[in-house]
Protein backbone atom coordinates (compact mmCIF):
# COMPACT_ATOMS: atom_id res chain seq x y z
CA UNK A 1 0.00 0.00 0.00
CA UNK A 2 2.74 2.45 0.98
CA UNK A 3 4.76 1.35 -2.04
CA UNK A 4 1.78 2.06 -4.30
CA UNK A 5 1.42 5.52 -2.79
CA UNK A 6 5.13 6.18 -3.33
CA UNK A 7 4.93 5.13 -6.98
CA UNK A 8 1.74 7.17 -7.41
CA UNK A 9 3.35 10.27 -5.88
CA UNK A 10 6.45 9.77 -8.01
CA UNK A 11 4.40 9.58 -11.20
CA UNK A 12 2.11 12.51 -10.50
CA UNK A 13 4.52 14.61 -8.41
CA UNK A 14 1.99 14.87 -5.62
CA UNK A 15 2.79 16.80 -2.47
CA UNK A 16 2.86 15.18 0.96
CA UNK A 17 -0.38 16.93 1.95
CA UNK A 18 -2.14 15.37 -1.04
CA UNK A 19 -0.90 11.94 0.03
CA UNK A 20 -2.11 12.44 3.60
CA UNK A 21 -5.54 13.57 2.37
CA UNK A 22 -5.71 10.47 0.15
CA UNK A 23 -4.79 8.32 3.16
CA UNK A 24 -7.54 9.97 5.23
CA UNK A 25 -10.07 9.33 2.44
CA UNK A 26 -8.95 5.69 2.23
CA UNK A 27 -9.39 5.35 6.00
CA UNK A 28 -12.89 6.76 5.82
CA UNK A 29 -13.71 4.44 2.93
CA UNK A 30 -12.48 1.35 4.79
CA UNK A 31 -14.49 2.43 7.84
CA UNK A 32 -17.61 2.68 5.67
CA UNK A 33 -16.89 -0.77 4.23
CA UNK A 34 -16.48 -2.28 7.70
CA UNK A 35 -19.65 -0.57 8.94
CA UNK A 36 -21.73 -1.77 5.99
CA UNK A 37 -20.28 -5.27 6.42
CA UNK A 38 -21.17 -5.28 10.13
CA UNK A 39 -24.72 -4.10 9.42
CA UNK A 40 -25.38 -6.94 6.98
Amino acid sequence: MILLLRIFSGVNGLRLSDLSSIAIKMRGFTRLLVLSWCIQ
